[in-house]
């Protein structure tokens, strides 16, 4: 099957769409790529700079609306999800809302992020396991502040926090990517980056390694968690309305008895059309009869702007 990307388009006549809720930890797609390989210009800025440019710029997009498709690879066998990311422009604010569901035989796995104007609302359902949490962003908002009074976030927007752009700045913060490769797919002007994970963070997830490591030698990829990857690949747009947009992720892990690596997880977003039409009410969360969790303290601790307990 081939994959295309779409071409970005303004919706003329505003279509009521089921958004579906989905799954995951990780986002993903379809691996096969028609493309027409061109040399990168001189000019051109590194694949890092790409995706920390990528990870600043997605909240700063127009409204707009995607759908999403993911496949997640566990031993030999792959799942398919599928969902929807929608983003609003609400005057100097900005507010997300991913829905993503997974089959897994008989049983729906869902995960839904949905920002508002102060918080981030998590729900997850994995069959008969429900939750609906949430993260006050204004309180992650002063951490960072004053973690990093020179550079302390304008908005709750540019926090990172949730969603596509909590992907791109976990990618940004976590792996060390490559030179870009300048490709144009479906008549999409796109950027491709490949990465693997900082020595620093490889470092932390193999402990009993971390000074060969810090030295600059190679790892034994083997002793990695089963369940995480060791390379990811970025398809981001290069021009255009969207650009530095994420249409495609892919997380794959090297195999000791094959040359290839094998797909753990696929991204892939497409259909992407400009909304600036976009209902507010969509980015509102209804009321629930499951209790709500506060996480802030925990992602608080987690990313190191608060005391560990």
């Amino acid at each position: 099957m081939k994959y295309n990307l779409p071409n970005v388009k303004a919706m003329k006549t505003p279509s009521r769409r089921h958004l579906v809720p989905l799954f995951s930890a990780v986002f993903l797609v379809n691996p096969t790529l028609a493309f027409t390989q061109q040399t990168p210009a001189a000019a051109e800025p590194s694949g890092q700079e790409i995706v920390a440019r990528a990870a600043a710029q997605m909240t700063l997009h127009p409204s707009l609306e995607a759908k999403m498709r993911q496949r997640v690879g566990i031993r030999e066998q792959f799942m398919v999800g599928s969902g929807a990311y929608l983003q609003l422009r609400y005057g100097e604010d900005v507010r997300f809302r991913l829905e993503l569901r997974l089959q897994v035989g008989e049983r729906l796995t869902s995960l839904q992020h949905i920002t508002d104007n102060r918080y981030l609302y998590i729900r997850r359902d994995t069959g008969k396991t429900k939750s609906v949490s949430r993260i006050d962003l204004k309180r992650v908002q002063d951490a960072q502040a004053r973690s990093d009074a020179g550079n302390a976030p304008t908005s709750y927007a540019s926090l990172g926090v949730g969603g596509l752009s909590q992907l791109l700045h976990g990618l940004a913060d976590n792996f060390a990517f490559g030179d870009p490769q300048s490709e144009t797919i479906s008549g999409v002007n796109v950027w491709r980056m490949s990465g693997r994970w900082k020595p620093e963070v490889l470092a932390q997830l193999l402990p009993e390694q971390s000074e060969e490591i810090l030295a600059g030698k190679e790892p034994v990829i083997e002793h990695l968690p089963s369940q995480l990857p060791d390379q990811v690949s970025l398809v981001v747009g290069r021009d255009g309305p969207l650009s530095l947009f994420p249409y495609r992720v892919e997380f794959s892990r090297r195999n000791r008895d094959s040359d290839k690596p094998r797909s753990m997880l696929i991204m892939e977003l497409f259909e992407v059309r400009l909304r600036p039409d976009l209902d507010p009410r969509l980015f509102e969360v209804p009321d629930s009869d499951q209790d709500l969790v506060d996480e802030t303290d925990a992602y608080l601790r987690k990313h190191g702007l608060a005391p560990a307990e």
